[in-house]
């Protein structure tokens, strides 16, 4: 004997139904879309300048040529720290210069220090260079710098600039 039918399911509330065609899905899905975004509503672009391409400014270009130049100065001081060591030692007696003792630090760390501390204050000259009117300490300009700000200057320092120079410094150090 065949068995009942059963009673139709009540309507969903949600406004896509899903079947087992993909077709069917794609169109349900571009007709929740075209109810959500509205017809004739201009989308918001996120970014306006958020594009890969070239860079928009001078400052820009200079900051990109100083990046990628660090790209080279690490390579070439892992695979060749002698002929910097050599250059750099030619420069200070060429310009008569002593370095304390004090000051003497090791290779690895000297270089280390620049490919991971120089970034940011070359971002900083350049900015100010520009005549750009954004405020370095952006989005916390308005507070003091003992306190979120400090802690998010902290915080990136230890996140984002010491990987880096702890990386750089651990290659430098195994060759």
């Amino acid at each position: 004997m065949p068995s009942p039918p059963s009673p139709p399911s009540p309507p969903s509330p949600c406004p896509l139904q899903w079947s087992e065609k993909d077709d069917d899905n794609l169109g349900a899905l571009a007709a929740l879309d075209k109810k959500t975004s509205g017809a004739g509503k201009k989308q918001k672009v996120w970014s306006v300048n958020g594009y890969l391409g070239m860079p928009e400014s001078w400052d820009h270009i200079v900051y990109t040529l100083f990046w990628m130049s660090l790209f080279p100065f690490v390579w070439y001081a892992t695979t060749d720290p002698a002929s910097i060591k050599a250059t750099f030692n030619e420069t200070l007696a060429s310009a008569d210069v002593e370095v304390p003792a004090a000051l003497d630090v090791d290779f690895a760390t000297a270089i280390a220090a620049i490919v991971s501390h120089t970034p940011v204050p070359i971002a900083m000259l350049l900015s100010k260079l520009s005549g750009d009117k954004m405020s370095w300490r952006w989005p916390f300009q308005k507070e003091s710098v003992a306190g979120s700000f400090g802690l998010f200057l902290l915080l990136g320092w230890a996140a984002c600039i010491m990987p880096v120079y702890h990386a750089t410094q651990w290659m430098l150090q195994t060759f």
